[in-house]
């Protein structure tokens, strides 16, 4: 979070194959990434580089394997993943 710096005023973009499906200020969370840092500490062992998953905004989208999902945060880099299937493991 310090790293990050205010995120209140950050946008959240979400794509999916390159197609943008999600553009949301996180200020309009129900709680803010601080409470929710804060509750989550208080019981695990929070490190950097953990990802702490905070559920979607307003309508949702199905993925499908092999779809390529990127999450974009104002003043963080940039996260992408690739959707494979349950119980699959993609390796380098």
């Amino acid at each position: 979070m310090r790293d990050a710096g205010d995120v209140a005023g950050a946008v959240l973009r979400l794509s999916v194959n390159g197609e943008a499906r999600r553009q949301t200020p996180i200020g309009l969370m129900i709680w803010n990434a601080a409470e929710i840092i804060a509750h989550l500490s208080a019981d695990y062992r929070l490190r950097p580089g953990d990802l702490v998953f905070t559920g979607t905004p307003a309508g949702v989208g199905a993925i499908e394997p092999a779809d390529v999902v990127r999450v974009d945060v104002d003043g963080l880099e940039p996260l992408s993943a690739t959707i494979t299937e349950s119980g699959s493991r993609e390796t380098d």
